[in-house]
């Protein structure tokens, strides 16, 4: 048992300083340490981690918020009920405490053996510093940490000097633009589908304002994306290539070969810009940032700082409230882990900047940039599970009880941002001149197929998107283009109507499907999800690798376990008949199942 009062300690009136002293010293040791495991994997493991390019000072701040604080309470807590902790108690508390914290996010780990560990750290940290005077330790403790900070407030202002050079720098060697360029504005809404768009003919109406866009372009009815969640799909938009080709994964960014849309038009001089909602997987660790002069992903909040201590990343509770029985609640306990290597990227750990936000940005940063022609990616998270929105627009449909209510009202709120967008370019008298496409990168499930969400699946809610382009100058008013058509095809398509020509870009140009309308070949659209980490047991993607084929009016899927299913979308768009059994489609099931040319 530890002793209530190292010997040689101060009267206990005295020692709040010396506990102050001694908890800040802990927290930004603990930043260090976490930080230079954080470089370390970043660099050498090449790891999403999910942090700031502003960690160095992120990660001492949020442990200092959350550690001094509460060290003082405590310390008051006991002062009160006439029961101090000696110094070396407090010390021991710390350590076990921060050890423990930093353990969580190495789901090899389990939780127990985390806390197992880091008690038995606390209880020596404890032992080897009560038999002696706390100046003794103290001091050394203290120095330690402010060597460590002052190492961190290095590496923090190079990193903020650095990024603003750079910046400035790339901005200012931009090639000179050609005469009159359009403008492109890129807007990719996170997990809408299109069967919740009204532009699809979704009975609510969700989208108005892109019902005025769609009447002033072309909708493609059949969108598919190329992956059912963010990370490759995004890759796919960029780069022309399939999910699997972008090199992306749950932990990966994308390959760093692809040529990048963003890269070919900052080649031709146009001032290119990112506003970001989606900090999992399009922050600048997910490599989609590149070609980017301007990338605006973490923003300084307390929502977006706080994450950055492993000590606010804990929770146990997401998994115990979906115990069922004791025997459930005991197995969700032992299996619980830091929060964001959860799978299903349902706990979303950092502030998320709200459409509003991301509209404002955009619309402030192009003031900046004069007369020089804009590549501009806006991506709205607001439509990703939680599903936010104001109260405004989600009562136009129901009520925040029902998922289905919220997801819509986050629809229109997007919808709300981008016709405020339209308007204000409208006014700046740049709208004509700009190439808008609006698509998303995946949808959603609410419980088809027994499915809730996405990155687990690829039925079509999941993979069939809305996509609308419009620019006077090249693309018809009022068209639907009824065919199939894949996502993957968008980056030659911006670049052939913006009269950009760039032989690293890969895909074919969708503008033919209005210009020669009936002497385009039919298109086959492939999807692919990659096995699921830390999966759970229903998602389809459990054991292995999917593969879907959509060719013709059929649709086909290969789930992990090598399981097949076979669709006709067109007669049956619910999917609710698989037709694999049928022996008359036994050739194209046959056929499907051998992957094209890529």
């Amino acid at each position: 048992m530890l002793p209530a009062h190292a010997p040689g300690a101060a009267p206990s009136k005295m020692r709040l300083p010396a506990v102050l002293q001694i908890s800040a010293s802990c927290a930004v040791i603990a930043a260090a340490i976490e930080a230079g495991v954080v470089l370390f994997r970043h660099l050498v493991l090449h790891r999403i981690l999910w942090v700031s390019f502003d960690f160095w000072w992120m990660t001492p701040v949020a442990f200092l918020v959350l550690v001094v604080p509460s060290a003082g309470a405590g310390w008051l807590i006991t002062a009160a009920i006439r029961r101090p902790l000696s110094l070396s108690t407090v010390f021991g508390i710390l350590a076990g405490i921060l050890t423990f914290s930093m353990l969580l996010p190495y789901s090899v780990i389990a939780w127990w053996a985390s806390a197992a560990l880091g008690a038995g750290i606390g209880v020596q940290a404890a032992r080897a510093t009560a038999p002696r005077d706390p100046a003794a330790w103290i001091r050394p403790l203290t120095r330690i940490a402010l060597v460590a900070g002052g190492i961190m407030f290095v590496f923090a202002t190079w990193t903020r000097v650095t990024r603003a050079v750079v910046e400035s720098r790339s901005m200012s060697s931009l090639p000179a633009p050609g005469p009159r360029p359009p403008n492109v504005l890129f807007i990719v809404m996170d997990t809408v589908r299109a069967a919740n768009v009204s532009v699809y003919g979704y009975e609510r109406r969700t989208t108005p304002n892109l019902e005025g866009l769609a009447a002033d372009g072309t909708v493609f009815d059949l969108a598919i994306s190329t992956a059912p969640w963010t990370l490759p799909s995004h890759g796919s938009l960029f780069t022309g290539r399939s999910a699997k080709e972008t090199g992306g994964s749950w932990r990966r960014a994308i390959s760093a070969e692809p040529r990048t849309l963003a890269e070919s038009l900052r080649d031709r001089g146009y001032a290119t810009g990112g506003f970001v909602g989606n900090l999992h997987y399009t922050s600048y660790e997910s490599g989609l940032s590149r070609g980017f002069v301007h990338y605006e992903d973490f923003l300084v909040r307390w929502g977006t700082l706080l994450p950055h201590s492993s000590l606010s990343r804990i929770d146990f509770k997401s998994n115990l409230l979906l115990a069922r029985s004791p025997g459930e609640a005991w197995t969700a306990l032992l299996q619980s882990q830091i929060s964001h290597v959860r799978s299903g990227g349902d706990v979303l750990l950092f502030h998320r900047e709200a459409a509003d936000g991301i509209a404002t940005n955009f619309l402030n940063w192009q003031q900046t940039i004069h007369d020089r022609p804009f590549f501009a990616f806006l991506n709205f998270f607001d439509a990703h599970k939680p599903y936010t929105a104001p109260d405004e627009f989600i009562h136009r449909f129901g009520s925040r009880k029902e998922h289905r209510d919220t997801y819509d009202g986050a629809i229109a709120l997007i919808d709300h941002e981008i016709g405020k967008i339209l308007r204000a370019l409208r006014d700046r008298k740049l709208l004509d001149n700009t190439l808008v496409v609006v698509t998303s990168d995946h949808g959603e499930l609410f419980g088809e197929h027994g499915v809730i969400g996405h990155g687990n699946n690829l039925y079509l809610p999941v993979l069939h998107v809305p996509l609308i382009l419009r620019f006077p100058a090249a693309v018809p008013a009022g068209k639907h283009v009824s065919s199939l058509t894949s996502l993957k095809d968008i980056a030659a398509t911006v670049l052939d109507l913006v009269g950009v020509e760039d032989a690293g870009i890969a895909g074919n140009s969708l503008a033919a499907h209005w210009l020669n309308e009936h002497g385009v070949p039919p298109e086959d659209a492939i999807a692919e999800l990659e096995r699921g980490i830390n999966a759970a047991p229903t998602n389809r993607n459990v054991r292995g690798d999917m593969y879907a084929r959509f060719s013709g009016r059929f649709h086909y899927i290969r789930d992990g376990d090598g399981v097949e299913e076979l669709y006709d979308y067109v007669a049956d768009p619910k999917e609710l008949h698989n037709l694999t059994s049928r022996t008359d489609l036994h050739t194209v099931l046959a056929a499907l199942r051998e992957q094209p040319p890529r």
